[in-house]
């Protein structure tokens, strides 16, 4: 696992800090564009140019807004998947995404970065003028800010509407950073902390479909109050980029590991899950696929995709 030190913007590889990893920032986030992104080898490569200030990327703008967030609220080490990854090296690919739920477990603080959601143009769009909103400053419960966790707050209802709509709630990978850290915090578009996921539990229920027990403690091994198709269910609503990653996010979520096989299609990606968890648990409940596609071999023991399970989001486990 390599960390950024969010005060010099640093990469730092495994071997530099020997013994227990240190406490440590993670990053929820949704993708600007693969070409924006900030990758590891562009830091371990352009970082003259970075200094420098000739890197004009986006994605450098949010590698430093973030650092500069953790920084602020005094974490010194941080991590993110763009430049924390090397993607040009398969195995430490596929060690990332089989140990991603466990990271973002293990964080002191994750936070959710909603890039489609800005407190200022909410207010305005809001047509509430007569909110005093700070142009920065953080809104939440802590000591100082505003506080926004009370349902009846004038300035949380003028931002709810933006936040249901995110695109951060649509995406495979969020799924899994939603529910594994311990204290997740939203920030906008500006990085102001706008609460916590406890703080927008019922937003949170109507944007994707999960409830407040399972936000405040989700645990991967418990089928009995959330079974397999639940789980499936909550990914259904989702998308991502890569179709095998339909299923490769979904692995933390269930406790299990894969190899990667970039190029099998979500068909098999999906297969190969479904036959892990069969194998591995005693939850019938990933036989409960509601849609019917053709016979073909590639569709034993189930269906595709997590789409299949769109209507199991309230089907307990089977033996239960």
């Amino acid at each position: 696992m390599r960390l950024l030190r969010t005060q010099q913007y640093e990469l730092l590889e495994e071997k530099d800090f020997p013994g227990q990893c240190p406490p440590y920032a993670i990053l929820s986030h949704t993708w600007i564009s693969a070409k924006e992104e900030i990758t590891y080898q562009d830091l371990k490569t352009r970082r003259q140019d970075i200094d420098n200030g000739i890197y004009k990327q986006r994605g450098w703008a949010k590698v430093k807004q973030y650092c500069d967030r953790a920084w602020r609220d005094g974490w010194k080490f941080a991590w993110m998947d763009t430049c924390c990854i090397d993607k040009a090296n398969a195995a430490d690919t596929q060690e990332a995404i089989n140990a991603m739920f466990r990271w973002y477990q293990n964080a002191v603080v994750c936070y959710a970065h909603f890039e489609d959601v800005d407190v200022n143009r909410s207010v305005l769009e809001a047509d509430r003028i007569d909110l005093d909103v700070p142009e920065s400053g953080d809104l939440d419960d802590r000591p100082g800010t505003i506080q926004i966790a009370d349902q009846g707050n004038v300035l949380r209802r003028a931002i709810a509407p933006s936040l249901v709509q995110a695109k951060w709630f649509t995406r495979g990978w969020t799924l899994q950073e939603l529910l594994a850290p311990h204290y997740l915090i939203f920030v906008d578009q500006s990085w102001r902390r706008i609460g916590t996921r406890e703080c927008w539990a019922p937003e949170i229920r109507e944007a994707c479909g999960i409830e407040a027990k399972q936000l405040i403690s989700f645990d991967p091994t418990d089928f009995v109050s959330c079974s397999i198709a639940m789980r499936l269910s909550w990914a259904s609503r989702r998308s991502t980029t890569v179709e095998e990653d339909e299923s490769y996010s979904l692995l933390g979520l269930f406790g299990v590991s894969l190899p990667l096989i970039y190029g099998e299609g979500r068909w098999r990606a999906f297969n190969r899950l479904q036959r892990e968890l069969i194998m591995t648990y005693n939850d019938d409940s990933i036989f409960a696929w509601t849609f019917k596609s053709p016979r073909t071999s590639l569709n034993a023991p189930g269906n595709q995709n997590s789409k299949s399970f769109c209507k199991c989001k309230e089907l307990s486990s089977w033996p239960n």
